[in-house]
């Protein structure tokens, strides 16, 4: 028969270990133990976690209201952190009236850029109200401007390279341009010249006449071609036989150009005319000497 085991010292040992281990697991005595700043932490975390658990039950219009209040509310800090400083304030009694800018109008200026829009940018020209820089009157050599980015930034400082363009004193209005005005005497020669040719009508112009002309100006969809006409005729990119839809205008098409195009549609009544380069189909085509037979060459 075996020997029964009736008790144990082990058995008395293993006992008071277990309570041991019980009692370090009974709430709040590991709490205490931790030292004060973990404790801080510990609760701002979780009153955090409840806030937020909290906004995640709140109906949707509060929501929606909140996140409207706060979108605001990052938009006007953008822009205050955007803000241009000017060199006076708008108010000062320093700045030049618009009076004397209309005397001036040969003179160039300095301005820096306050802000930029789709068609141009708002420039401080230290004058009673900003100028508009229009992106056509940006370049000086006719050269189309794709994106206003490229050439300015908010906070430019422009030296010596602005002039008015027209000035309403009364309307509180100023259009300013870098091209460098013309001066009198080459004003009058452009007068006389324009005087001894004339300027060919629109009702002198028929469909599929042929022109020569120079492009003035690129833009997205074309240029304008002078023709010596009362109006500009218009040339389409399409209409340009260096069409090309993976390029911009720019690309085949350069201001001072002279160009030969055909008379497409005429618009009598708001004075447009629109051209082609592309030599009409009801237009006899050019034969190549090449093509000719060798009995009718001769």
């Amino acid at each position: 028969m075996d020997d029964t085991i009736l008790f144990s010292s082990d058995w008395e040992e293993d006992r008071e270990t277990k309570e041991e281990e019980d009692s370090s697991r009974e709430p709040g005595r590991g709490w205490f133990k931790l030292p004060p700043k973990v404790r801080l932490a510990l609760i701002q975390k979780g009153q955090e976690r409840a806030i937020a658990n909290k906004k995640k039950r709140e109906p949707a219009d509060v929501k929606k209201r909140r996140v409207m209040v706060f979108f605001k509310q990052a938009q006007i800090d953008k822009k205050m952190r955007s803000k241009i400083k000017r060199p006076l304030p708008i108010r000062s009694a320093a700045r030049i009236p618009l009076e004397q800018l209309i005397s001036d109008k040969n003179r160039p200026l300095n301005g820096t850029v306050i802000s930029l829009t789709t068609f141009g940018a708002y420039i401080d020209v230290l004058s009673g109200c900003d100028g508009l820089l229009h992106v056509s009157q940006m370049s000086t050599n006719g050269t189309f401007i794709e994106n206003i980015r490229d050439v300015l930034q908010p906070g430019d400082i422009l030296e010596n390279c602005l002039y008015v363009r027209r000035c309403s004193p009364e309307l509180n209005k100023l259009q300013l341009t870098m091209v460098p005005p013309r001066s009198v005497e080459q004003e009058e020669e452009e007068e006389e010249e324009e005087g001894q040719q004339q300027q060919i009508t629109l009702e002198e112009l028929q469909v599929d006449d042929e022109l020569w002309g120079e492009i003035k100006r690129v833009t997205n969809f074309g240029a304008f071609v002078e023709l010596g006409a009362v109006v500009p005729g218009f040339l389409h990119f399409m209409d340009h036989p260096d069409y090309d839809q993976f390029e911009h205008p720019s690309e085949y098409m350069m201001p001072k150009q002279r160009v030969r195009v055909w008379v497409n549609k005429l618009d009598m009544d708001r004075k447009r005319i629109q051209l082609t380069a592309n030599r009409p189909n009801s237009l006899p085509q050019i034969r190549r000497r090449d093509n000719i037979p060798s009995s009718l060459a001769r």
